[in-house]
């Protein structure tokens, strides 16, 4: 018996990811008109959810949150997903592989071949004796739906991020789509309390990268600005080559190495673009 199970193909699951690409292929402007977009806004659980929070103020907030639900199939369609062993499957080839170590550790010299005695083969044999599985055994009971849960969380986390709640009666329903079974209580069940800690420390970290790389390319916008007007009054005949030079090592000295690393890359490829290299011998 295998160790792994693959999952059964989910043919709604399938057609959610298909028709959320299609909605995501479309300009901005367009999805709020499309026929997914209305579909979903029309649905019961949509409109409460969208009258009681901040997306009531207008259709693109709205957009943004069923772009987040598009988002979040595709996540988790097309994945090689595999079930957790059962805790049975790895004891049982645990104590195989015990049992066959013992074995040869009895086994006479005499006819037994070298390779059985050799590390290549010893040392695999232990790790399966100790630790078979490199993840942990799935408990007894129903296979966990782990693209669902999969789902649930990406939707969770980007819902957050916009309305500062976990809106499980709206999730419960997109997640109906592509999972009939779906109800209000199994989201809560993966939402449980530690999950949604998680989600609000992994929001709040992006919202403090977002200010701060805002932050950082204001003032590196602003240090442009004054050594631009300085260079023009004290050296007109400066090539572009040669402003281009001062504005990556102006980026370079940037405290935030992540913001430094994404300013640097797109004056790179600007100034590909427009076949100009900076020349640093000037």
């Amino acid at each position: 018996m295998m160790d792994m199970i693959v999952a059964q193909e989910n043919i709604l699951l399938k057609r959610c990811c298909l028709e959320a690409g299609n909605f995501l292929a479309l300009e901005i402007c367009e999805r709020a008109s499309s026929e997914w977009f209305l579909s979903i806004q029309r649905s019961p659980d949509a409109r409460t959810f969208f009258k009681r929070t901040v997306l009531s103020k207008g259709v693109v907030l709205q957009v943004s949150a069923v772009t987040a639900v598009a988002n979040s199939f595709l996540s988790c369609c097309g994945e090689d997903v595999r079930i957790p062993p059962a805790k049975s499957e790895v004891d049982s080839l645990q104590h195989q592989a015990a049992a066959l170590k013992s074995q040869l550790d009895k086994a006479g010299r005499s006819w037994l071949i070298p390779e059985a005695r050799s590390q290549e083969f010893q040392v695999p044999l232990a790790r399966l004796a100790e630790a078979p599985s490199t993840v942990a055994p799935r408990g007894a009971g129903r296979l966990p739906n782990l693209p669902r849960r999969s789902f649930v969380l990406h939707l969770a986390e980007s819902l957050y991020g916009l309305v500062d709640d976990f809106p499980v009666r709206f999730i419960a329903g997109v997640a109906a789509q592509a999972w009939e079974e779906t109800d209000e209580r199994q989201v809560r069940e993966i939402l449980s309390n530690t999950e949604r800690e998680k989600i609000k420390a992994q929001v709040q970290l992006k919202r403090k990268s977002a200010v701060s790389a805002e932050v950082d390319t204001h003032l590196l916008i602003s240090r442009l600005s004054v050594a631009k007007r300085i260079r023009l009054s004290a050296s007109p005949e400066k090539t572009d080559a040669a402003r281009l030079l001062e504005m990556l090592e102006l980026a370079k000295g940037m405290a935030d190495s992540t913001a430094a690393s994404t300013l640097i890359g797109v004056l790179n490829a600007a100034a590909t673009e427009l076949g100009m290299r900076p020349n640093e011998n000037e």
